[in-house]
């Protein structure tokens, strides 16, 4: 990612938010240290949909809720219900078994979204970041896993009975559904940009103010060019 412009403020969702989720289409990626800019093709794969008993949206590295800390949901409360969750993977042109999850979308509504702001946790102040900056999920494994909040405890409870969801996501599979049978509570997992560090998560609003959407930018596409459609 190129550095912020000073005055710029904190980090702000690029367009790339919304073509990621559109039609498959290719992209140069930013040069790398060679000065070569790899080609990449996007396209969408569905998920799974995400039970939201409370709609207490929680993202998080899924070895901390194995442990049961940094179990913090997002202060902006969706509807309750199931979620349509979708990925936007960006497999490369020379190398095709080499695919990184550019975004991952949590759909709430089925509209266009016309604004962005950081998804922020209690606690959390978009006006005290500098430039550049951003509040995000902080990364370990190269997975995060979305779910509701209210599932918490027999998620861990059940997760200790399983390989975990960061060892479902592996090879050639970018994301893995794993549910609470007793409750029906469900967990997403799904591999992450570059893998290790700290992505933004985005909530979309539609012209009426309401959320359409939740994503995670694994900020794959942030500074790459559009080359057009997948023909």
């Amino acid at each position: 990612m190129a550095p912020a412009e000073p005055g710029s403020g904190p980090l702000q969702a690029g367009p790339e938010l919304v073509a990621a989720f559109g039609p498959s289409a290719r992209y140069a990626l930013e040069p790398d240290s060679d000065g070569d800019a790899p080609e990449v093709v996007v396209e969408t794969r569905p998920a799974g949909a995400l039970r939201m008993p409370t709609g207490r949206l929680v993202a998080v590295d899924p070895g901390r809720l194995g442990v049961g800390r940094g179990v913090t949901a997002f202060g902006e409360v969706l509807p309750r219900g199931y979620h349509p969750v979708t990925l936007a993977v960006a497999r490369f042109v020379e190398r095709p078994r080499h695919v990184r999850v550019a975004a991952c979308r949590v759909q709430v509504r089925d509209v266009p979204v016309v604004s962005w702001e950081q998804a922020l946790r209690p606690g959390e102040d978009a006006a005290s970041l500098g430039d550049g900056e951003f509040f995000g999920v902080g990364v370990d494994s190269g997975t995060i896993c979305f779910f509701d909040a209210g599932g918490v405890p027999s998620l861990i409870e059940a997760i200790e009975d399983w390989d975990g969801p960061r060892h479902a996501v592996s090879g050639e599979k970018e994301s893995a559904e794993l549910a609470d049978p007793r409750t029906g509570t469900n967990v997403i997992a799904f591999s992450i940009g570059w893998g290790d560090g700290c992505y933004p998560v985005w909530i979309g609003r539609g012209a009426d103010g309401e959320v359409a959407c939740v994503v995670a930018d694994g900020e794959v596409l942030c500074d790459a060019t559009y080359l057009g459609p997948v023909e």
